[in-house]
């Protein structure tokens, strides 16, 4: 289990605070957090991704303010429901999910109707008040796309195509691309997201994971690899599966749902865990395009010694 969050060294130990993972603190503040005056990670507004039925998801930096709620605001929720009660639950939805294409995550709004379904049959527990749990008024969902600052595909395309205008390689041209899609303030604060908070999101015991475990093919992606042969989703699930309590005693819903092909939240029980040798065989398994992107994966979560692997088509 331990290969799954960020594990101190060993001489590191005797300071390590076990509240980052129990304490809903360490949640807000890692969304007030400020990289060159950008947040690593925003959080949507739940009540407004249930009004976006039928469309498709846009990019973190194309939607608008009123998609996100704020610390404040979502600590204002969480004291106001009773900091959560018994079980200590946090305002927070982690969504677990393949991308279907390199492009876009989810091009069709399938996912993206999956999850409001689920999400309108399960808004009553979420705001419904038992014993000290008073209910929340509004939850945050954390879903890669809209909350990860994205690279820009218009910009990568054109530096691509400049470079092979200049006669250079396919390779070279990939890497122009890749550093033009992002300014270099949103590389800093899409690294912190990456290397500082993403364990946050699926193993805290207080946030609640869904996970969107139905294969790509089966919604007409020509993706080839699944929610279960993928690094990014292997690592979210074993986090969540692995560390967080199944049960909980007070809210009416389970902490982490597996939602297959259906809305109905089942609950996602535990799997066995994964080791760091499997887990490095499966990105061996895997096809990236160069070494760098192998190593770069890699480099995401060198505290563990683990290396959750792209889920992109690299």
């Amino acid at each position: 289990m331990g290969c799954f969050i960020k594990v101190p060294k060993k001489e590191e130990q005797e300071s390590f605070d076990l509240a980052r993972y129990t304490d809903a603190a360490s949640l807000f503040d890692a969304l007030a957090f400020t990289v060159d005056d950008l947040h690593p990670v925003r959080l949507v507004r739940m009540t407004w991704l249930l009004q976006q039925r039928g469309t498709v998801l846009k990019r973190r930096q194309e939607l608008p303010e009123k998609a996100f709620v704020s610390a404040d605001e979502l600590r204002a929720v969480w004291e106001a429901g009773g900091r959560g009660g018994k079980d200590q639950v946090a305002p927070i939805v982690t969504i677990s999910f393949c991308w279907d294409s390199r492009e876009h995550p989810d091009p069709d709004g399938v996912q993206l109707n999956l999850v409001i379904d689920t999400l309108e049959k399960e808004r009553r527990n979420y705001s419904t008040a038992r014993d000290d749990f008073k209910g929340f008024s509004e939850m945050g969902i954390f879903w890669d796309w809209p909350s990860l600052l994205q690279g820009d595909p218009i910009k990568a395309e054109e530096a691509r195509a400049a470079a092979l205008r200049q006669g250079k390689t396919e390779e070279d041209a990939q890497e122009a691309a890749d550093k033009a899609k992002r300014t270099p303030a949103e590389k800093a604060a899409f690294k912190h997201g990456l290397e500082e908070t993403m364990d946050l999101w699926y193993a805290h015991q207080a946030t609640t994971v869904l996970l969107l475990t139905q294969h790509p093919r089966e919604r007409g992606s020509a993706r080839e690899w699944g929610y279960d042969q993928s690094g990014w989703t292997t690592y979210e699930r074993c986090s969540a599966e692995q560390i967080k309590r199944v049960s909980r005693f007070q809210e009416n819903w389970t902490a982490v749902a597996d939602l297959g092909q259906g809305a109905r939240a089942e609950a996602a029980g535990r799997r066995w865990p994964v080791g760091p040798d499997e887990f490095d065989q499966l990105i061996e398994d895997r096809s990236f395009t160069n070494g760098a992107d192998r190593e770069a994966v890699k480099a995401l979560f060198p505290a563990c010694g683990c290396a959750p692997a792209c889920r992109s088509w690299t």
